[in-house]
C-alpha cells in the first residue's frame, strides 16, 4: 500500500498536496527526533504504517489548528461589529 493511501485510510479523507507535503517533512523531522531519543524499537519505527501515521498526526493537528483560528478570528471579528461596548465603573466602599 502507497504511503499517501495510508494516510488516507487514516484521516479518512485526502489530504490535499501542499497538506501532504508539509506534513511529510514535519513527520520526518518528528521520526527522526523520536529515533535519536528513543531508538528504532526494533525497526519498527522505519515502517510505513508508523510513518504513515505520524503523517496524519501532523495533517490533523494542523487542521486543529487552523480551525481553531479561524474560529477566533471570526468570532473576534462579530465582537467588534454586533456587541454593544460596556463601561463599567467600580467604587471601592472604603472611598465614601
Amino acid at each position: 500500500m502507497q504511503l499517501i493511501s495510508m494516510v488516507e485510510r487514516i484521516l479518512g479523507d485526502e489530504p490535499g498536496v501542499e497538506e501532504f507535503t508539509d506534513a511529510f517533512n514535519k513527520a520526518q523531522q518528528k521520526l527522526h527526533r523520536i529515533i535519536q531519543r528513543e531508538g528504532s524499537d526494533g525497526g519498527l519505527r522505519f515502517g510505513g504504517s508508523y510513518f504513515a501515521q505520524l503523517i496524519a498526526e501532523q495533517i490533523t493537528e494542523r487542521r486543529a489548528s487552523d480551525l481553531t483560528e479561524a474560529l477566533y478570528k471570526s468570532k473576534r471579528r462579530t465582537a467588534h461589529t454586533d456587541t454593544p461596548h460596556i463601561t463599567l465603573t467600580i467604587v471601592s466602599l472604603n472611598d465614601r
